[in-house]
């Protein structure tokens, strides 16, 4: 019996969605039809023919390629397919489904990435370069004193990030629907403001990581009335003396 022909589809684009892009990015593993009128047939994670099915990272769809060709040869008539080879991405995958082994042109091995956290995959470079350019941009203290790239880790009250996500939530708002936004400066743009709500979202975010990798939680924090943190910025706050003796006061 001859294995049937397949071949792994790469679709990436730009899908427009108002005045923003949407990135779509994920593999198909069809079965190649050899005569015009033949409809095309996908193949599922484990192997089987199916539905038009996507896989999200290339690996997960050559995986489910070996498979339908694992089932499908001359080999496969006489041997059945052993349970370490075979992996569905419903049920928990073997040890060596996650991590296939790799082998490159100059001889060398390593296990295979596939469970490993893939930072080049995730981030953007373009999006990380005109998020610090929009950081940088916005230095310049009321003083004219230019403050340090890490000054906002000093700490800066939750409340203050939601207010701030806020503001830049209504204006991407307005600016994704065709209308002008401004904020006490003066006109904003779509890049700024989205720069805006990343600053603000991993503010916020980094205040809790840190006091949860501290052992903390919010439950455990003696906190003012408005349930806000107390952080070192508190400090140079004029209301400092009057929220202390608040938070006192709700432990």
């Amino acid at each position: 019996m001859n294995t049937p022909k397949t071949i792994i589809y790469h679709i990436a684009g730009n899908r427009n969605k108002g005045s923003l892009d949407i990135i779509q990015e994920y593999w198909i593993v069809a079965i190649v039809a050899t005569k015009l009128h033949t409809d095309i047939k996908y193949i599922q994670a484990g192997g089987t023919v199916g539905e038009r099915y996507r896989y999200y990272t290339k690996e997960e769809a050559q995986i489910a390629e070996k498979l339908f060709h694992l089932r499908n040869t001359e080999k496969e008539s006489k041997t059945e397919i052993s349970a370490e080879s075979y992996q569905d991405f419903g049920s928990e995958p073997t040890e060596n489904a996650k991590n296939p082994m790799q082998k490159f042109e100059s001889g060398a091995t390593r296990t295979g990435d596939t469970e490993k956290l893939n930072y080049v995959k995730a981030l953007s470079p373009i999006v990380l370069e005109r998020y610090v350019q929009y950081l940088n941009a916005h230095r310049k203290q009321a003083d004219g004193i230019m403050r340090d790239f890490d000054n906002w880790k000093k700490g800066i009250p939750t409340d203050r990030y939601l207010e701030g996500l806020g503001r830049h939530f209504i204006a991407v708002w307005l600016l994704g629907d065709g209308f002008p936004a401004e904020d006490d400066k003066g006109p904003v743009t779509l890049e700024d403001t989205l720069c805006a709500i990343i600053f603000g979202a991993s503010g916020w975010l980094h205040e809790i990581i840190k006091d949860k990798r501290k052992g903390k939680t919010l439950e455990s924090i003696v906190t003012c009335a408005s349930r806000v943190p107390m952080t070192k910025a508190c400090e140079n706050c004029i209301n400092f003396e009057k929220c202390t003796v608040e938070r006192k006061q709700n432990v």
